[in-house]
């Protein structure tokens, strides 16, 4: 990190600087950290059609130390138009700041009709892709001022997600900078 031309990194103690300049420059940092804010309500909205969809690859993909960030919601677009169209002005009031995945089958409609209905980021997941190809195409040909994502494979849906959410959210920043770390140091055993 770099406040007015000077660094304020650990390099500084690993170039052997004086401990008091070091101390001053953990304080700093400390300071600085201590503003940021996470988004309270921030969070991955699941929103299925059927209690009988399979969300566990969602849940897995998320992992036990984030699993507090999924909200799961069960109501179908085409059944319950007015009452989804509600629901959602609630849930985007109530999770202000979240993402939407629409885990849906058959037509794939949940995903653009919550997109057009919002600003939340919408990432429609089409769950009967496998058996019923053509399905996703519900999800993919979207009119105008219809910006929603669809990405096939639950797993990525949750890493695009948390993706978006970690722009505002250091603690979701750190999970996710940890995990490209992780992949992308080249380290040779001996």
């Amino acid at each position: 990190m770099l406040l007015d031309g000077v660094h304020i990194d650990k390099q500084f103690y690993r170039e052997g600087g004086a401990v008091d300049e070091v101390l001053r420059k953990l304080v700093l940092a400390t300071e600085l950290t201590g503003h940021f804010r996470l988004l309270p309500h921030q969070r991955i909205i699941l929103w299925r059609w059927s209690e009988k969809d399979d969300t566990s690859a969602f849940s897995k993909a998320l992992g036990a130390d984030l699993e507090d960030l999924l909200v799961e919601k069960v109501l179908s677009a085409h059944k319950e138009p007015t009452h989804v169209a509600r629901t959602f002005q609630i849930y985007a009031q109530q999770y202000h700041g979240s993402v939407v995945i629409a885990y849906v089958g058959r037509s794939n409609g949940l995903g653009p009709i919550l997109s057009a209905a919002s600003t939340l980021p919408v990432i429609s997941v089409p769950a009967s892709v496998q058996s019923f190809p053509a399905d996703v195409w519900s999800s993919l040909r979207m009119p105008s001022a219809v910006p929603a994502a669809t990405v096939l494979d639950p797993g990525n849906a949750i890493d695009l997600a948390l993706n978006i959410l970690s722009a505002s959210n250091p603690r979701l920043y750190a999970h996710k900078r940890t995990k490209v770390e992780d992949r992308t140091v080249n380290v040779v055993p001996l």
